[in-house]
């Protein structure tokens, strides 16, 4: 359901693949508004912005793998479980930012 970010050869500035990443990382975080809010500022569910990107990335991958981080996850589970690692980093990146 998600389109990923096209690969870039090494001589192709890194400014290019931020751009790319951001806009992915925009699209793949447009489901996550109404819980996270659209600057991850939480509402429904937990505040993102300011959060770990390790720990993000981690609890990401628990959830796609069906397993439980907290009173959330039978929301969480499915919402992320067709992701790809890629897609992952490009989120956590986009969350990042706020």
């Amino acid at each position: 359901p998600y389109e990923k970010a096209k690969s870039l050869s090494a001589d192709e500035p890194a400014a290019i693949l931020l751009a790319e990443n951001t806009t992915s990382g925009v699209e793949l975080y447009q489901s996550c508004i109404g819980c996270h809010g659209a600057k991850g500022e939480g509402s429904i569910g937990p505040r993102l912005a300011g959060r770990d990107a390790e720990q993000m990335s981690a609890n990401l991958k628990t959830y796609r793998a069906g397993g439980q981080v907290g009173p959330m996850s039978s929301i969480m589970i499915p919402a992320v479980k067709n992701l790809s690692d890629a897609d992952i980093k490009t989120l956590v990146d986009h969350i990042s930012q706020f």
